[in-house]
């Protein structure tokens, strides 16, 4: 399929929302190979009910054992009303349209609750012509003999459903644009990097773990340091040129590397009324609870 036949089919898929294509389009000319590896790439959102219920990680291995997918860069964010709206607007164009129940309001505020994991995958081998079509089918409620994501791990109801994934190809593009930069997905696209399982779990090292939290919360914290630089270092190595995306990946690298020895040292140099915000602008996840639990044994170490 050449990069013309794709720039047909998301101008077809975008008219159907009333959008335009254009952003999407100028995406894929900046692809190698006409853009054929969108064939072969998916976007799997595990949403903050997943990550509250504990079952991220066996989610993560559900969908590479059922697909053999790799993961090609991850992300965890606090999604913000911007976000929510921006990617969920095309399903609720469409259930208004179907004169269907719309719970945006109730949506936004399970939204607001806690983080969301963003995982970017590949994979080459796939019965659908597209990737993301394979995503979408494992995420759904079927009948078919093998289980889908919302059938093993139990989504209750229409909010509560633990992960997302986009409906088609335009959808796919432009709700990855809510998470990366384009110059970010261009690079990840031409270049498929592959993050080792474990490396992303780490991102959410010892979340909701509720009873060991405070004796443990140090190293928590340095598993997901050392894990969204790990991921930092390994998108730097799959870039192809030297630009300002990666001179400021680099200095998130620095940054974090001086919280990083700051935590581990106990030697505090850094602002600690500060950090909580400093860490979410570096995609470190944490709870206000973590907050206290970490800055209380950084000022005053554990009780005896």
């Amino acid at each position: 399929m050449s990069c013309t036949s794709l720039e047909k089919i998301i101008a077809v898929e975008a008219r159907k929302y009333s959008e335009k294509s254009e952003t999407n389009i100028n995406l894929i000319k900046k692809l190698e190979n006409h853009g054929m590896i969108l064939h072969h790439v998916g976007l799997l959102l595990l949403t903050p009910d997943c990550i509250e219920r504990g079952i991220y990680n066996d989610i993560i291995d559900f969908i590479i054992a059922q697909t053999g997918a790799t993961i090609c860069s991850a992300r965890i964010l606090q999604l913000d009303l911007y976000s929510v709206e921006e990617l969920y607007k095309n399903a609720i164009q469409k259930k208004m349209a179907a004169r269907e129940k719309v719970y945006l309001w109730l949506l936004e505020k399970m939204m607001s609750q806690g983080p969301a994991m963003i995982l970017l995958l590949y994979c080459n081998n796939h019965e659908e012509d597209f990737f993301y079509q394979t995503v979408l089918r494992l995420k759904k409620i079927s009948d078919s003999k093998t289980a889908s994501i919302r059938d093993k791990f139990v989504s209750f109801g229409k909010v509560l459903n633990i992960v997302h994934s986009p409906d088609d190809l335009h959808s796919f593009l432009r709700e990855a644009m809510v998470f990366f930069q384009e110059e970010e997905l261009v690079n990840t696209f031409n270049s498929i990097p592959s993050i080792p399982i474990e490396t992303v779990k780490n991102l959410l090292s010892g979340y909701g773990v509720k009873e060991e939290l405070p004796l443990k919360i140090q190293s928590y914290f340095l598993d997901r340091i050392d894990s969204t630089i790990d991921i930092l270092l390994s998108e730097i190595m799959s870039a192809k040129c030297k630009s300002a995306l990666v001179m400021r990946k680099k200095q998130k690298i620095e940054d974090l590397q001086l919280i990083k020895n700051n935590i581990n040292s106990g030697n505090i140099r850094i602002n600690l009324a500060k950090l909580s915000d400093e860490l979410k602008s570096l995609d470190v996840c944490h709870t206000q609870w973590e907050m206290i639990f970490l800055l209380n044994l950084l000022l005053f170490g554990l009780a005896e």
